[in-house]
C-alpha cells in the first residue's frame, strides 16, 4: 500500500497544473499565427493567377565571321615531302522561324516569375575562297632513278558555304506588368538564360598525296565538313511583350526580345561528306587538321506573337 505524503501532492498538482497552462497557451499562440496567415495570404492568393504562352517567332542571329581553314597535307606510305593549303570561309546565319513557349507565375496583378523557352534551326550560307595547295616531295625517277626533288600547287574551287545551326534558349524572368485601358498592357520582363547550340559548316578542303608504281603522284581532296559539338553557357535577356485580353481567360500578345551571351570557341571534328568515292578514305584519327581561330556568338534577337491561356 503506497502513501504520499502531502507535499508531494502538491508539488505533483502543480506541475500538472503548470504543464497545462503551457499547452493551452501554445495552442492559442498556434491558432492566431494559423488566423494571421489566413488573412494575410487570403488576399495575395486572390490576386495569384498562371498564365501559359504559345507562339511563333522570327529570330535574327548574331552568327557570322570568318575562318580560315589552314592545314598540311597528308603523305601516305613513306612518301617524304611538305607542304600547305590554305582556304577562306565566310559564314551568316540566316533568320529563322521557331517557337517559343512560356509560363508566368504572378504574385500579384503587376509582379511575376516568368519561364521562356524557344528553339529554332538556321542556315549557315557565305562564300569561300579557292583551295591553294602546294607540295614539295622527294621521288625516284625513271630511268635513273636518282632522287630529285618536285614541287607541285593547284588551286581548286570548294563547293559553297553551308551549313545548320541550332539554337535552344530557357531564360527565367522577373516581370513587370503595366495595365492600360481598353484591355491592353504592357509586360517587361529581363533574367537569365541558358544557351545549348550545335551544328555544323562547310565545306572545307583536304588532300592527300601518295606516290604509285615509277613515282607517279597521286592525289585525293576530301570536302568535309565542320561538326561543332554542343555547347552549354549562361547569357542574359531582355524585352517588352504587348498584350490584348480576349476576355477573363485568354490575351492575344506580340513580343519583341534580345538573347544575349559571349562568343565561345567550340570544339570541332571534320567529317568527309562523301560528295566523293575516294581511292583512299579520309581518317579523322590519323588525319589530324588543326582547327584554327573559330568563335561562334548564339546571341539572337526575337519577334514574336502568339496567344495566351490565364488560369
Amino acid at each position: 500500500m503506497s502513501h504520499f505524503r502531502p507535499a508531494a501532492v502538491a508539488g505533483l498538482a502543480r506541475s500538472r497544473s503548470t504543464v497545462l497552462a503551457r499547452t493551452m497557451k501554445y495552442r492559442a499562440s498556434t491558432a492566431a499565427a494559423a488566423a494571421l496567415f489566413i488573412v494575410i495570404m487570403n488576399p495575395l492568393a486572390a490576386q495569384t493567377h498562371f498564365e501559359l504562352s504559345i507562339g511563333q517567332g522570327e529570330l535574327w542571329p548574331s552568327l557570322q565571321g570568318t575562318y580560315l581553314h589552314a592545314y598540311t597535307p597528308g603523305f601516305l606510305y613513306g612518301m617524304v615531302g611538305t607542304g600547305a593549303g590554305s582556304q577562306t570561309l565566310t559564314f551568316k546565319a540566316q533568320p529563322s522561324t521557331g517557337m517559343v513557349f512560356g509560363a508566368s507565375f504572378f504574385l500579384s496583378p503587376q509582379f511575376a516569375f516568368q519561364v521562356l523557352f524557344d528553339s529554332c534551326s538556321t542556315d549557315l550560307t557565305g562564300t569561300t575562297s579557292t583551295l591553294d595547295t602546294t607540295a614539295t616531295y622527294t621521288s625516284l625517277q625513271p630511268p635513273d632513278y636518282i632522287p630529285q626533288q618536285f614541287t607541285v600547287s593547284s588551286s581548286d574551287t570548294p563547293a559553297a558555304t553551308g551549313g545548320r545551326w541550332n539554337d535552344r534558349i530557357i531564360s527565367l524572368n522577373g516581370l513587370l506588368r503595366i495595365p492600360f485601358p481598353a484591355g491592353f498592357s504592357l509586360d517587361l520582363s529581363a533574367g537569365g538564360s541558358w544557351f545549348h547550340t550545335d551544328g555544323d559548316l562547310g565545306c572545307p578542303e583536304y588532300t592527300k598525296f601518295w606516290l604509285g608504281g615509277h613515282s607517279v603522284l597521286f592525289s585525293q581532296t576530301y570536302s568535309l565538313q565542320m561538326v561543332f559539338d554542343s555547347q552549354d553557357q549562361i547569357g542574359w535577356n531582355a524585352g517588352a511583350a504587348l498584350n490584348w485580353a480576349l476576355g477573363p481567360n485568354a490575351a492575344l500578345w506580340i513580343e519583341a526580345r534580345y538573347y544575349g551571351c559571349a562568343a565561345t570557341t567550340p570544339r570541332v571534328a571534320f567529317v568527309d561528306t562523301g560528295a566523293t568515292q575516294p581511292l583512299v578514305a579520309f581518317d579523322p584519327a590519323s588525319d589530324a587538321i588543326p582547327v584554327g581561330d573559330l568563335r561562334l556568338d548564339a546571341s539572337a534577337f526575337r519577334v514574336a506573337g502568339g496567344v495566351k491561356f490565364i488560369f
